[in-house]
């Protein structure tokens, strides 16, 4: 007679079943399966007992025992009884056995079951050794999220750690597991990730995995993941010249057509892979390739024949114009060729180094060098002619509409020259002085003054006419689209003017009051209020018809590509509106009710949400599409971005990069698969410190992307990033440094080899204190890389920076100012000689507390520099100041406190003290509202020019 001992395994439970002769006796492995766990069991052969009497009809009596051990070697100790597992439960009169293991009882376990029957009076035991495999299944997921939006029909499925060799995966979409979508058996390490799916209609999908292990199948397990599928554009953008197009395709080839003489035909040269991008001018395209090379095509009159000039490598940007082309070098040089009258032939200027950018009208260039100097040549009715102004030094930035170009110098003057009736001829505006900032539009200017007034000139209808618009006080900042400008007023308005098919026309919305900051496009704007909602206007055509969004209430912050919005709200929607191509496109994905922040950069999207997960959307090449990033994202901590591409760092410490390749998007060349400890971005470019202390980086070399020069292996204990270079802290006190020599990537001219403590940046420049006191400064001239006016060889104890100058705070209680006058780098106004305390610095502005307990500031009068409503109550028993991008609280010692700058110059004394503004803990500034901690941990907020408080957020909320 005979017992079988058998092993099946239906859905999640395993059961073994003995019979002897017609009497079943049931012995039973059960097995739960717990969220990321899957358990089995394996039995080798069936129990047998005989007997020498098959017709006894004597009863049958026997029992069971159970012992294990963790050593898969066919014998087990009677020692370890089945009772000392944790969660196992075995019966020894019927042989169940019942067992859900914990998260600690992963392993290999061997079972034995001896099996004692009496028949007639005599003894039989048999036993029988059989296995449990007790393994994590591993995350599973799908690409790179379990949200993922992929290109192709090809995700990948990652295991580790659970499948063998010879075993087979099966995915379905439904939870029986009888609609498969994919199967792979696999037979070699790649197999292990590579599962072809064979998913071909858009939609969102959930997923259900069924393997075969070891020979034993295992049941149809929910993998709690959702694959969404979208078929990816094959286009990523279109350019046209006047009659031909080309088309730039997701895998880096081109195809053009339209008319042959205008780059309709491209069969001359090789566009069948490599390309990143594309630039156009009237008549030829230019395309740019990975390797740093160009190709031409069209008009060979106007620049579709490149033969004259070297542009076979090291090309990092090209610009065009009407009929000509330039392309600036990473060695700071520039080649152009095309119509000589529009730019071709520049022969006329030096353009063989230091070059750091390049400017374009219609029919001119300007280029700006490294020592402030600009070159101009083209049409001397476009801005090729700058003979009657002088650019020789001093220029900090560089404008540019159709036909005129603008330069702002570093002592707040500027300049204009090109097309006089669309601002070349800026004589009826004063110009001379005290110029923050100049805007244009297509084919006018507007300044924005240091005293709050602004002032306009060019064609009027573009927005040279201001007329019917008040600028002449409050103005905080001012915007502009295509063809109009929105400034943005102190006491929350909004005033447009311009073309009313570019945004000027804002009549049908409320801008009268609560507008706290002004988002705009080619053609729309977007107005966020201090209530939460926003507004919008402009040509509905293109970018502003937000119909389909809901933007009345619980708006935190708006995000823009050039061509899109996107709303961020306080539940974790996102609303979206604008042109499809660029970001407006949400359609599909799964954006609600969790996202906790959002990443943008000239042409795409990245939300991140509160479980780690990552959704992208808007220009597949900038980001907007994130097939190419081979992580999980779905343990995301922290999202980087430049302007063309993002970087994410998880959890586990692995880091990928997706977006435009030539800057930032392209990590593949650095190892990101493990320890990774931060991310650190420049404007184009992304660096990563790792935990042992070394350093990877990538991205445009020029900006910081290439560190091959410098030794980042070992040592680094921080890196430092501005908006074009990087600086390495070392543990020995040295500093390295990498990126644009104008913007502090070129430190050769200062001693960081041993003694630095701490390294800062406004972005623009660098200073190195050092521990004897000392410090040395690099980097942009004008904006504090020049400290040749200060005395920094002794004594220096503290450095604070805003966004164009840096304070000394030294040790004798004095303190020394330099870089941009305008925004604090000239504080010879302002007593700094003694009794300085502490420094503080808002984006244009500083304000010194001194040891008497008074206060002075300095700087731009719109960010905080005047003081004066408040002065008398800055004179003495000032503790603490605390400062905001626009604005500084002075807090006194009895807790009370004083405020002043761009949003609270209109409070008075009485309304803060009214509202127990006493205590204060914190403040943060975002976005025109400002969040108010007081010690008590009660929460004030105080929205723009509404200022409103509401006492409403309390700790923990």
């Amino acid at each position: 007679m005979s017992v079988r001992l058998i092993l099946a395994l239906s859905f999640l439970n395993i059961s073994c079943t003995a019979v002897f002769n017609s009497n079943e006796v049931n012995l039973s492995l059960a097995l739960t399966k717990y969220n990321d766990f899957a358990y089995f069991a394996e039995l080798d052969n069936p129990v047998t007992i005989s007997s020498q009497n098959k017709l006894s009809k004597s009863k049958l009596e026997y029992t069971f025992k159970c012992f294990y051990d963790l050593t898969l070697d066919n014998s087990v100790s009677k020692t370890q009884p089945c009772s000392d597992i944790n969660n196992l439960f075995f019966n020894s009169s019927s042989g169940d056995l019942s067992w859900s293991p914990d998260k600690a009882q992963f392993g290999d376990y061997e079972f034995k079951v001896i099996i004692n029957a009496t028949v007639k009076g005599e003894v039989k035991e048999e036993e029988k050794i059989f296995k449990a495999y007790i393994k994590k299944l591993p995350g599973f997921s799908l690409g790179i999220s379990s949200k993922y939006i992929t290109g192709d029909s090809s995700p990948r499925i990652l295991f580790t750690d659970f499948l063998n060799m010879g075993d087979t995966v099966s995915v379905y979409k439904d939870s029986s597991c009888s609609q498969k979508i994919a199967e792979k058996s696999i037979e070699s390490i790649q197999d292990f990730r590579d599962i072809e799916s064979q998913i071909s209609t858009e939609g969102h999908y959930k997923f259900y995995l069924k393997a075969t292990t070891n020979g034993v199948s295992l049941p149809c397990i929910d993998t709690k993941l959702t694959y969404e599928f979208r078929k990816a554009k094959s286009t990523v953008k279109i350019f046209a010249t006047d009659k031909a197009f080309a088309a730039l395709k997701t895998d880096g080839s081109v195809v053009t057509w339209g008319d042959a003489g205008y780059g309709g035909d491209s069969s001359g040269v090789d566009l069948s892979s490599g390309v990143v991008n594309i630039f156009n001018n009237y008549h030829a395209f230019a395309a740019l390739k990975e390797d740093g090379s160009v190709v031409t095509w069209g008009s060979d009159f106007y620049g579709g024949d490149s033969s004259s000039v070297n542009i076979d490598s090291d090309v990092i940007k090209v610009f065009g114009n009407y009929g000509a082309f330039a392309a600036l070098k990473d060695d700071g040089s520039v080649v152009t060729w095309g119509y000589a009258n529009n730019g071709g032939d520049s022969s006329g200027v030096d353009l063989s180094s230091n070059v750091q950018n390049i400017f374009n009208t219609d029919s001119a260039f300007a280029a700006l060098k490294t020592d402030g100097s600009v070159v101009t040549w083209g049409s001397n009715l476009s801005g090729g002619d700058s003979s009657g102004v002088d650019l020789s030094g001093g220029v900090v930035d560089v404008i540019a509409n159709s036909y005129v170009f603008a330069a702002i110098k570093s002592d707040g003057s500027a300049v204009t020259w090109g097309q006089d009736g669309d601002g070349g001829d800026s004589s009826g505006v004063d110009l001379s002085s005290n110029v923050v900032s100049i805007t244009s539009t297509s084919r006018a200017f507007a300044a924005l003054k240091a005293d709050g007034s602004a002032v306009t000139w060019g064609r009027d209808g573009a927005g040279a006419d201001s007329s019917g618009v008040d600028l002449s006080t409050g103005v905080q900042k001012i915007f502009s689209s295509k063809g109009a400008f929105a400034a943005l007023k102190t006491d929350g308005s909004v005033v447009t003017w311009g073309s009313n098919t570019s945004g000027s026309d804002s009549s049908g919305v409320d801008l009268s009051s609560g507008v706290i900051e002004v988002f705009s496009t080619w053609d729309s704007f977007a107005a966020l209020k201090s209530d939460g909602s926003a507004v919008t206007w402009g040509n509905f055509g293109y970018t502003c018809d937000s119909s389909g969004a809901d933007l009345s209430s619980g708006i935190q912050k708006i995000f823009t590509t050039k061509y899109a919005f996107a709303a961020l709200k306080d539940n974790g929607n996102i609303e979206t509106w604008g042109c499809a191509d660029y970001g407006s496109d949400s359609t599909g994905l799964d954006i609600s009710n969790d996202v906790q922040n959002i990443f943008s950069n000239t042409y795409a999207f990245a939300a991140l949400k509160t479980d780690g997960g990552v959704v992208t959307w808007g220009d597949p090449r900038n980001g907007g599409l994130s097939e190419g990033a081979d992580l999980n994202l779905n343990n995301v901590k922290s999202i980087s971005s430049n302007n063309f591409a993002f970087a994410a760092l998880n959890k586990d410490g692995q880091a990928v990069a997706w977006g435009d390749v030539t800057r930032g998007g392209d990590s593949s060349a650095v190892d990101l698969s493990s320890g990774i400890e931060n991310i650190f971005k420049s404007s184009y470019a992304f660096a990563a410190l790792k935990t042992d202390g070394s350093a990877v980086t990538w991205g445009r070399s020029d900006r910081g992307g290439d560190s091959s020069g410098i030794d980042l292996s070992s040592g680094l204990q921080n890196i430092i990033n501005g908006y074009e270079a990087f600086a390495a802290l070392k543990a020995d006190g040295s500093v390295v440094t990498w990126g644009s020599s104008t913007r502090g990537g070129d430190s050769s001219g200062v001693d960081l080899s041993s003694g630095v403590q701490k390294v800062f940046t406004n972005g623009y420049a660098f200073v190195a204190l050092k521990s004897d006191g000392s410090a040395v400064t690099w980097g942009n001239a004008s904006y504090g890389g020049d400290s040749t006016g200060v005395d920094l060889t002794s004594g220096v104890q503290k450095v604070f920076s805003n966004k164009y100058a840096f304070v000394v705070l030294k040790t004798d209680g004095s303190a020394q100012s330099w870089g941009y006058g305008a925004y604090g780098g000239d504080s010879s106004g302002v007593d700094l000689s003694s009794g300085v305390q502490k420094v503080f610095g808002s984006l244009y502005a500083f304000a010194a507390l001194k040891t008497n307990g008074s206060v002075v500031t300095w700087g731009d009068s719109n960010f905080g520099a005047d003081s004066s409503p408040v002065s008398s109550e800055l004179t003495e028993d000032i503790v603490d100041i605390i400062p905001t991008s626009s604005s500084f609280f002075a807090r006194r010692s009895d807790g009370s406190t004083v405020a002043w700058g761009k949003v609270l110059e209109s409070l008075s004394k009485e309304t803060l003290n009214n509202h127990m503004l006493d205590m204060v803990d914190e403040i943060t500034y975002a976005g025109g509202v400002y969040i108010i901690r007081k010690k008590n941990s009660d929460y004030i907020t105080l929205g723009g020019a509404l200022n409103s408080f509401a006492a409403d957020l309390r700790s923990g909320q």
